[in-house]
């Protein structure tokens, strides 16, 4: 579903299983820049399924691990991007597609390792039984915010809560 409609908001997803045929859901496609990335990499998720079907792996190992299945569908964005620079008939355009790259994976290296460290926090915290509310989130959270930015955590105690808004760190 990728027709534009007025009350309809950007992002997809892709879901499925070796053996069935996936979906892929977008909401609100305008044909823009991230239109096009996010259908992209959402598609890799579904030739990666289709491929895992033709070498026919096992229903076992259908889901791991997530961080390859990331890894190509940032790649096929990276090889997206190289494409529409490659293939830009002006510099404005060259430039366009340059800044579209940097504005999104050019720049995740200034929150990636602050993710990264959290993410993994949280998954050595639930496998300890350290972590079992989202109380203890917000902790985890707050001691490793406090590495990364000038904000601390105990003058904007909202800052302790940005677990919450990365929903890779459950799903994946």
């Amino acid at each position: 579903e990728i027709a534009p409609g007025e009350k309809k908001r950007s992002g997809g997803f892709s879901s499925g299983f070796i053996g069935v045929t996936s979906v892929f859901y977008y909401r609100g496609y305008y044909g823009y820049y991230n239109d096009v990335r996010v259908l992209t990499h959402e598609s890799t998720h579904e030739i990666h399924r289709q491929l895992m079907t033709k070498g026919g792996v096992q229903p076992v190992y259908a889901f791991g691990p997530n961080y390859l299945f990331e890894s190509f569908a940032v790649f096929s964005e990276f090889l997206l991007t190289d494409y529409l620079i490659e293939h830009s008939k002006t510099n404005e355009e060259k430039r366009y597609f340059l800044e579209k790259y940097f504005d999104g994976k050019g720049m995740v290296l200034f929150y990636a390792a602050e993710d990264a460290l959290l993410e993994q926090a949280i998954h050595e915290g639930i496998s300890s039984g350290t972590i079992q509310s989202a109380d203890d989130l917000d902790s985890i959270n707050a001691y490793i915010n406090d590495k990364f930015s000038i904000w601390s955590s105990k003058e904007y105690p909202q800052l302790k809560m940005r677990w919450i808004t990365n929903s890779l760190f459950y799903e994946d």
